[in-house]
């Protein structure tokens, strides 16, 4: 995959007139070309030079064109394409002088590179110390992305690759801002995908019974987490993110780290991005289904693809020889040096189905009164995921896991936080060899290892608070309770503040 490159210079205007293709405001491909064979170029045949030579440039290796090149003949249509298109570009050619004489150069590159981490070079036939004196000031926090060259098409190419070069070295959002758009979009357009297959009206009147006074404020920033959330998730375990990054020569524990912050500063500036909805489609109040199995399921859980074979805290998983279900209760940074970390011991928290295991649920339970008395009277509802304290009746606090994605449906677990277990996991081995000691520590621990199978994984933002009160039942946090009588004493403390 070539780098991005595009030219901005009005010398493409006079040979786009010659073929009457001027109505276009970019060209590429086919178009391009069409535009190379003409005559009508005159001193502006330097840029036709350059984009033949950058054109003819091959990776021998992999055997495929080392750019992708599209031209504009204005700064405005590179703008336009940018927001209306959402083009990108790793490189700019910015021509400095246009025939018009009323381009703003200097807002032009502030623009773009306040809005991309683009690598601009201005080429031009005027003295380039007096370029460099007018975007001194202005320019001044961008000076590192920015490279003034003399307009020579042979000088300007060896001089722009050469730059390049130096960057795919040093430079790790030009390095990967390529690649990493173009996984992030497949992410995006992978939710998008499951949010096409659900009604706007049934999910907006879903959101809207969350809040009593149905602001639109809220019920926006309600589909911004959601869509944001989902995105985090497909990045964090997108298999050519972590190939990426892995064939550079990056260690697991720091493709974790990149990851997150790449997929929570994405999920963040989503978050805080102005309005989606503006509350024009606001369903009316007539008996319209509620899809909160399919809504809460998609908010809840994801489903990594099934390429991606790496466990990770808060997966939800199965023996394949049983339908047992279990929650990885093991860190994330734990499970990438998981024979070093974690001694090879995988922690699983048990899962219990309630609609095919009430009867087990029972006894679990059957010698607590208040089962048979209090519970039952006075149970209405559970606030939250992680709100125990209603079901604390049932003995160790456990948390409803609702509509799990197994098998096709949806299901209702219960997980009871003190059902802990630990599964050894017998050391990877390689062509029938143990692996070398050094290898073994910084190896991941990976479904391929185990004869266990992921179902589904806790989404954001609800595994971190469910993996906590899981430890903190393992952990009973809390001190021995005052005397009943002292109770009392400090109770009328705190009533008498209202008197």
């Amino acid at each position: 995959m070539g780098h991005n490159l595009c030219i901005i210079d009005d010398a493409f205007m006079q040979p786009a007139v010659a073929c009457e293709i001027e109505q276009y405001t970019s060209y590429s491909g086919a178009g391009l070309d069409v535009l190379l064979k003409q005559e009508g170029w005159n001193e502006d045949t330097v840029v036709r030079d350059l984009c033949k030579l950058f054109l003819n440039d091959i990776d021998k290796e992999k055997q495929t064109k080392r750019w992708n090149l599209r031209a504009f003949s204005n700064p405005e249509f590179f703008i336009n394409a940018f927001n209306d298109e959402q083009y990108r570009s790793d490189i700019i050619i910015f021509d400095w002088e246009y025939s018009t004489g009323d381009v703003d150069q200097i807002d032009y590159l502030k623009k773009i590179l306040r809005n991309s981490h683009t690598l601009i070079f201005i080429y031009s036939r005027q003295n380039i110390s007096s370029i460099e004196e007018a975007i001194k000031d202005p320019l001044s926090e961008y000076l590192d992305r920015v490279k003034i060259i003399e307009k020579h098409a042979e000088q300007s190419y060896n001089e722009l690759c050469n730059t390049v070069r130096e960057k795919q070295e040093s430079d790790f959002a030009f390095k990967f801002g390529n690649k990493l758009r173009n996984i992030t979009s497949k992410s995006i357009n992978d939710v998008l995908f499951e949010l096409s297959n659900m009604n706007f009206d049934s999910v907006v009147k879903c959101l809207i019974s969350q809040h009593e006074d149905s602001e639109i404020a809220a019920i926006d920033s309600e589909l911004k987490q959601i869509i944001g959330a989902k995105i985090k998730d497909m990045l964090k375990e997108s298999p050519e993110l972590h190939s990426l990054l892995k064939d550079n020569g990056i260690p697991n524990d720091a493709i974790s780290e990149f990851l997150e912050l790449t997929a929570e500063s994405i999920k963040n500036n989503i978050t805080f991005a102005e309005s989606f909805w503006d509350g024009t489609r606001v369903p009316d109040s007539s008996d319209m289904p509620l899809p909160y199995d399919r809504l809460w399921s998609y908010r809840l859980y994801y489903t990594p693809r099934q390429e991606d074979q790496m466990v990770r805290t808060g997966d939800i998983i199965r023996n394949q020889s049983g339908a047992n279900l279990y929650f990885v209760l093991n860190g994330d940074c734990s499970l990438q040096r998981f024979w070093k970390d974690c001694g090879g011991q995988l922690l699983l928290v048990e899962i219990v189905n309630i609609a095919s295991d009430s009867a087990r649920i029972k006894n679990y339970t059957s010698k607590i009164a208040a089962i048979n008395s209090d519970f039952k009277k006075r149970f209405e509802s559970i606030s939250s995921l992680t709100n125990g304290e209603r079901l604390k009746p049932l003995g160790g606090a456990p948390v409803l896991l609702p509509y799990v994605p197994v098998d096709g449906s949806y299901s209702d677990f219960l997980l009871f936080p003190l059902r802990v277990s630990s599964l050894s996991i017998p050391e990877p081995s390689e062509n029938g060899a143990s692996l070398d000691p050094k290898k073994l520590v910084k190896t991941p621990l990976s479904y391929e290892a185990t004869n266990y199978e992921r179902v589904c994984s806790v989404s954001e933002p609800f595994v971190g608070p469910l993996k906590w009160a899981i430890l903190s039942q393992l952990y009973g946090w809390g001190s021995p309770d005052y005397p009943v009588e002292l109770q009392k004493v400090l109770a009328k403390k705190i009533k008498d503040i209202f008197q």
